[in-house]
């Protein structure tokens, strides 16, 4: 279907009128010369214009879409995991110790003490750590 689009404005149009303008000079007591001409004199006023362009009109539907776009999948899950911390324990074992002197007679007397061994282990600590894949 073809369509008429029209534009109004408003447009200065100038034009030039001459008017005749004249001068008077004194000649003493003999009277005056008058010297006339015209003279240009530049007239403007504004008109209203109307410019009109045929123009192919096109209709349009708007047609349903379906964007579709892939979203990665994330799994979470609590997994148990173990930390381990070092320590040092002690273990002690009781020891009788004989102590002899050399004496002319023989005189032996018990001490008892305490022997250690130190011992490293690494002792787990359940901690909840999340895992994502």
């Amino acid at each position: 279907a073809k369509e008429k689009i029209c534009n109004k404005r408003m447009d200065t149009i100038c034009e030039f009128e001459y008017e005749k303008r004249c001068n008077d000079k004194k000649n003493g007591y003999k009277g005056f010369t008058r010297t006339c001409k015209a003279e240009p004199i530049r007239k403007c006023h504004q008109e209203e214009r109307e410019e009109c362009e045929d123009v192919q009109s096109t209709e349009c539907d708007l047609q349903p879409k379906q964007e579709c776009f892939k979203v990665p999948d994330v799994e979470c899950s609590e997994t148990p995991r173990q930390v381990c911390h070092e320590y040092i324990s002690h273990n002690c074992v009781n020891e009788d110790e004989e102590i002899c002197g050399k004496i002319p007679r023989k005189e032996c007397s018990e001490i008892p003490g305490d022997v250690c061994t130190t011992v490293h282990r690494k002792v787990p600590v359940r901690k909840s750590v999340e895992v994502c894949n």
